[in-house]
């Protein structure tokens, strides 16, 4: 249903804007092995970052300051993830804006465990109306497990050591515009293009001091 496209950005003189239209576009699809599943109509294009090929990090303080559409059916996003195995996944924060607008929620989540046994372990977080204005998303991620942050104020601490050890690999950052397709979500009634707009994303590792 989403087409990650190359021109799904905008750049402000201080912020990124990741942009989701509704402008179907035709795609010929050739899966990993090679097989061509013939063309495909994906009526709407979004954008999506990805650091896979530029940075990884394992441990450390991963930070965003972002703004979220107030449109509904969308599904931002800021999440970590490994190129070498997944699942584990962080996601720093979920939104998903449903139908009503005034965005007063976030998610955050851990995925553990490969596929087929995958668990994970979602906690909501009430906060102010974050379409209004930017807020500071973060995780603080060490081998005693995770702290997140909303405005530098710790909302969620997740410890547990049968999850955790599955966390072994470096992680690179995902951000993105999603587009929630989910059946009343309420995507009809959104007005495109809609953004998500990131003022900066930060990474941090603590080094050890020189004697």
């Amino acid at each position: 249903d989403m087409y990650y496209g190359d021109n799904c950005f905008e750049f402000t003189k201080s912020t990124m804007k990741q942009i989701a239209n509704n402008k179907p576009i035709t795609v010929n699809y050739v899966d990993w092995d090679g097989k061509d599943w013939g063309k495909y109509t994906i009526p709407y294009r979004t954008g999506h970052l990805d650091s896979s090929n530029s940075f990884e990090q394992k441990y450390g303080y991963f930070e965003i300051r972002s703004k979220i559409t107030d449109q509904p059916g969308h599904w931002p996003a800021f999440w970590l993830a490994s190129k070498y195995a997944w699942p584990p996944e962080i996601d720093v924060y979920e939104i998903y804006t449903g139908k009503k607008g005034g965005i007063k929620s976030f998610e955050s989540n851990f995925h553990w465990l490969p596929s087929e046994n995958k668990k994970m372990k979602v906690k909501s977080h009430k906060v102010l109306n974050v379409s209004e204005n930017f807020h500071v998303y973060a995780v603080d991620w060490s081998e005693k497990g995770f702290k997140i942050y909303y405005d530098n104020l710790l909302v969620r601490v997740f410890s547990d050591p049968e999850a955790i050890k599955f966390f072994e690999h470096p992680m690179h950052i995902i951000v993105n515009n999603g587009i929630d397709t989910g059946e009343d979500r309420g995507l009809e009634y959104a007005n495109f293009p809609t953004y998500h707009e990131v003022d900066y994303i930060r990474a941090y590792k603590k080094t050890k001091k020189e004697l």
